[in-house]
């Protein structure tokens, strides 16, 4: 466990023991529904350690001021009479938040997968047993390319929200992510934690995985006439990416993983990096 002393997350424990301080910070979240259709999305945004003070620092200033003790968007866009978040400007809660995300992450990511879909069509491996696995490689890998196109070096940090649904599969995916050090070094890993709710820097995640699950599900609808939510729109960036993988993809991905396996010279390293480039198209 991180010491209660510390403000804040700095630092985060190495699987093999000991404390390694970290250049930047990745805050990864999920949402879903356990109704049809059952929409998994993970998404996340990265921090430079510094930037990641910061957006703490003033977020916490501002919930405070208003008497909130932590963001979540369910919970927001549910409220009813008496709640927590009954009396409070969501809107201007929401601008705030999306201002800050802006000044302060670096990058933001999000990948949604039907999980039924995903259950049926592709088969069952190593590091990608469930939708949730997948769809956490995908955004792991996003994390990877954004940093070497901006030449942005250094170890990362992930941090997930502790007592979430699939709190096993992201350990589970991690660990078997650094069962090769070179695959780790190429990630830039260098360790993960699971933090609580309150933990400032997990809000905006948060908002974005809520935000882009709702969309994956409206965009079902053939029928559908109206556009993307105004607060998706706004919350953004062109250097954001997002990503919904369809039934198409699916089987798509399942062809190449199966093309893949048949070549028995495949070393199991070059199988993990066919694996990420599968699902990141």
């Amino acid at each position: 466990m991180i010491p209660s002393a510390f403000p804040r997350f700095l630092d985060v424990m190495l699987p093999g023991g000991g404390w390694a301080l970290t250049v930047s910070e990745a805050y990864i979240d999920e949402s879903y529904s356990d109704r049809d259709p059952k929409v998994l999305c993970i998404a996340g945004y990265l921090f430079r350690k510094t930037r990641a003070v910061e957006f703490t620092k003033e977020w916490r200033r501002y919930l405070k001021a208003r008497g909130l003790p932590y963001f979540h968007t369910n919970e927001l866009s549910s409220s009813k009479p008496g709640s927590l978040f009954a009396d409070c400007d969501k809107d201007a809660l929401c601008r705030k938040l999306i201002h800050l995300t802006h000044d302060k992450a670096a990058y933001g990511f999000a990948v949604t997968v039907n999980e039924d879909e995903y259950r049926e069509i592709v088969s069952a491996r190593e590091g990608m047993p469930t939708a949730y696995a997948f769809a956490l490689k995908a955004c792991i890998g996003m994390v990877r390319r954004w940093k070497e196109k901006n030449q942005a070096e250094g170890p990362t940090a992930f941090f997930f929200e502790q007592g979430h649904k699939h709190q096993g599969d992201a350990h589970a995916f991690l660990s078997w992510l650094l069962e090769v050090p070179e695959i780790a070094a190429k990630y830039g890993y260098n360790g993960h934690a699971f933090v609580p709710k309150h933990v400032e820097s997990l809000h905006p995640a948060d908002y974005l995985a809520w935000q882009w699950r709702l969309e994956a599900v409206r965009k079902l609808d053939p029928n559908r006439k109206y556009p993307p939510r105004a607060d998706l729109r706004a919350l953004l960036r062109d250097t954001d990416e997002v990503r919904s993988y369809t039934r198409g993809d699916l089987v798509r991905l399942e062809a190449a993983l199966k093309d893949l396996e048949v070549d028995r010279h495949a070393t199991r390293e070059a199988i993990r990096m066919a694996q990420e480039a599968a699902a990141l198209g």
